[in-house]
């Protein structure tokens, strides 16, 4: 259930930024809340291993109210919000160098290769060999 909502929560995401577009950022709210910080904190060390709690201590709140908080002001829970972010920045090191995608995965924070290609493949409708074919050649 919490994979399928965060999945649905991505794709939501997606579309309003463009399906498989390839993007260096994610939007992020205007004015600097203690979202703000958290959202920078987890850009700043998008590859460690997060908890809520952790998201929760840098903000100030409790994990119930800046889940909600994290919700309200972004579109999405924290956790999906960064794995898409990880995902966008996977993408660079797709198009632009060699490395496997075993490698790429680790280095962008996904624990193993099945959970990168399974949340590749649902955001993106393609494997990430695949998506790196196509960007490649343009």
């Amino acid at each position: 259930m919490f994979l399928d909502n965060s999945v649905a929560q991505l794709t939501i995401l997606l579309l309003q930024f463009g399906l498989g577009s390839y993007q260096q950022e994610l939007p992020t709210i205007q004015t600097k809340t203690n979202i703000d910080i958290v959202i920078n904190a987890l850009k700043e060390n998008y590859t460690e291993d997060w908890s809520l709690d952790q998201m929760a201590n840098i903000s100030g709140l409790n994990k119930y109210q800046f889940a909600h908080q994290f919700k309200e002001e972004t579109g999405i829970s924290p956790y999906s919000w960064l794995q898409l972010y990880r995902l966008f920045k996977s993408q660079h090191s797709l198009i632009n160098t060699d490395e496997s995608i075993l490698s790429i995965a680790l280095e962008h924070g996904f624990k193993n290769i099945s959970s990168y290609n399974r949340l590749f493949m649902k955001m993106y409708r393609k494997t990430p060999t695949e998506f790196r074919k196509i960007y490649r050649r343009k």
